[in-house]
């Protein structure tokens, strides 16, 4: 999991934050489960969205596509 663990780097990726509106990574959940979800619901939006993001600026072939 360890490409999720952080955002990725701004400096290295200034792309990844002009196409992709909602960044997210484990570490950040983890930060939201210890102040406390509101829901479970909201928890588990913020999973989909790692993995939404993943997909949707890797490409197919990539390791984490």
């Amino acid at each position: 999991m360890e490409p999720f663990e952080e955002l990725p780097d701004r400096t290295e990726y200034p792309e990844y934050y002009e196409v992709i509106a909602h960044p997210m990574s484990l570490n950040l959940a983890k930060k939201r489960i210890d102040l406390g979800y509101r829901s479970f619901d909201a928890f588990n939006y913020d999973m989909l969205w790692i993995f939404n993001n993943a997909i949707f600026f890797n490409e197919p072939e990539s390791d984490i596509y």
